[in-house]
């Protein structure tokens, strides 16, 4: 790893001179070039704290594999998704070539200590093989390894290929094969990344097109690209939603807004961990190389976690609080991805329906998750330090990628639940997938004019809008108990002086629509149990309502 010279310039934000110093570090080769100001900060985002990672790495061995990517980017990208795991996550490897090697398990999945990342990558760069392998027995492999997801466990298959369908295979016959064995990661909870490969790689092409996230799925012609689709997986792989940043640089060019990326990431006390990825792309001369410095509140410079081809990332458990500064200059005029995660201990639950009909409206409810429980006043308390809400937004983006942001007010569009914020009324126009991102934003109670920090939704959300009732997943009251005489309300004391407690049982008619919870996030269908102290029929159908004080259980 080279160094650059220091540069030295003052560079005011805020109205407030400082004087920044600038230690590069150089991803290939890089220049220094004028320091200027661009952009705002990106939004950091909290991950799952309590949520442990699982990784299979599935990689094609096949030597149309080195034909593609002779620097073998793959490997350097599997290397830099290890460095955003811990001990207290697991890794393991798959690797598949032609019909006589078939698949194989090359490295168990196992605790992601420094020998275990060794094994991974010294597997996963061994000399490659020949042939075109069955991508429906690579995932059956992949899924059998990975164990199924839930709130505590986030797993998830990267699979990266260039395979090609066999001499006189039907795309569309391959189409639904891989979307047989894709179903069965949906119904096990674990998530699937697709990296192809190459212009020719139509079986992987096919495999990646029917997934339904966009996220989820990289299409590249060469091993130049794969810095930037690792840079995608890495959100999937850790389970936060964020999308990146994408900024177009040019150190050439007369408005020095556009020299060169110089960012401040504002950090709360008490923040567990800051995370910091760029990479940059690549052009007829090859992936873009870069210059990047981080600075820490003190002044002091930072070195990267792991840095490569295009790409470099910084991973700081407890980082200090206050402002933190990076910079990157790129070699030549190009696109640079930035993405900045943040994890303080919250995160955000939704109770956002997975399944809707077309033209219905429907609620938006969702709060904020404590690692004591939910928050459930406005002002709230983390390690002693007093924050408060100031705002929430709910941006929808609908499947034609148009995007829409709805402000939730807190004050007057309060969620009838304690704790909760919600947005009424939205209803989906259009038949397919909405991507939902929540944004909860917090400052120091008292200070109206201090720091926002920006809360995010850490797992993906989606809304399918459908046009067929029977597409429609059904939840439906089981039970409930004590059942009224009459139409009479229950009383609110018994013969003994006790008042009775109501149960309500809920569960969902379709196995493959999960199991109700009330901290679900991401997850398909979310069923509302309300409780009182009792409850009254109120109308000749038998309907029913609650009466007394309403909580959520």
């Amino acid at each position: 790893m080279m160094k650059i010279p220091q540069v030295f310039r003052t560079c005011p934000r805020g109205g407030r001179p400082s004087v920044w110093r600038v230690l590069g570090v150089v991803l290939l080769c890089g220049v220094v070039a004028q320091v200027s100001l661009f952009a705002q900060a990106p939004e950091p985002t909290p991950l799952v704290a309590s949520a442990r990672h699982h990784v299979v790495f599935a990689l094609d061995q096949t030597t149309s594999m080195d034909k593609l990517d002779p620097q073998r980017l793959r490997v350097e990208g599997i290397a830099k998704l290890l460095h955003g795991l811990d001990p207290t996550d697991e890794a393991g490897l798959i690797l598949f070539d032609d019909a006589a090697n078939g698949v194989r398990i090359a490295v168990p999945l196992a605790a992601v200590t420094d020998a275990t990342t060794d094994a991974i990558l010294r597997e996963a760069g061994a000399a490659a093989g020949n042939g075109s392998p069955d991508l429906s027995d690579v995932l059956g492999a992949a899924l059998s390894m990975a164990p199924g997801g839930s709130e505590q466990v986030i797993s998830t298959v990267v699979l990266v290929t260039s395979a090609r369908l066999k001499d006189g295979g039907d795309v569309e016959q391959a189409k639904d094969a891989l979307r047989a064995s894709a179903a069965a990661y949906a119904q096990a909870g674990v998530g699937l990344h697709v990296i192809s490969l190459g212009p020719f790689s139509d079986h992987a092409q096919a495999l990646a097109s029917i997934l339904r996230l966009r996220t989820s799925r990289s299409v590249v012609d060469t091993g130049n690209a794969l810095p930037v689709a690792f840079a995608k997986a890495l959100g999937q792989v850790q389970g936060h939603s964020q999308s990146p940043h994408v900024a177009r640089l040019d150190p050439e060019s007369e408005t020095q807004s556009k020299t060169m990326l110089d960012e401040i990431v504002l950090v709360a006390p008490y923040t567990e961990l800051l995370q910091i990825d760029l990479v940059s792309n690549a052009d007829a001369a090859g992936i873009v190389p870069f210059a990047v410095g981080l600075m820490d509140p003190s002044g002091e410079v930072v070195q990267p976690t792991f840095a490569g081809h295009g790409n470099a990332f910084f991973r700081i458990l407890w980082p200090m609080h206050g402002h933190w500064r990076y910079q990157v200059i790129l070699d030549r005029k190009g696109k640079l991805t930035h993405q900045v995660i943040t994890d303080n201990g919250l995160k955000i639950i939704h109770y956002c329906p997975s399944v809707v009909e077309r033209g219905k409206d429907i609620d938006l409810h969702f709060g904020v998750l404590a690692p004591r429980g939910p928050v459930e006043f406005d002002t709230f308390a983390i390690r002693g330090v007093k924050y408060e809400f100031a705002g929430a937004e709910v941006t929808l983006v609908d499947p034609d990628d148009v995007s829409d942001t709805v402000v939730a007010e807190l004050e007057g569009r309060r969620s009838p639940y304690t704790g909760e914020h919600v947005v009424t009324g939205w209803r989906g126009e259009k038949i397919g997938a909405y991507a939902v991102g929540i944004a909860i934003y917090v400052r120091r109670k008292g200070d109206a004019q201090g720091d926002l920090f920006v809360l995010r939704n850490p797992m993906p959300i989606t809304i399918q809008v459908v046009d067929d009732r029977n597409r429609l997943p059904m939840v439906s009251l089981a039970l409930a108990h004590p059942q009224p005489t009459d139409a009479s309300p229950i009383p609110l004391l018994d013969t003994r002086d006790r008042p009775p407690q109501l149960v309500l049982e809920v569960e969902a008619r379709e196995i493959s629509v999960g199991m109700p919870s009330p901290y679900a996030v991401g997850r398909s269908v979310i069923a509302r149990v309300e409780q009182g102290e009792g409850w009254e029929l109120v109308g000749k159908d038998g309907s029913t309502r609650l009466t007394g004080q309403i909580e959520l259980v």
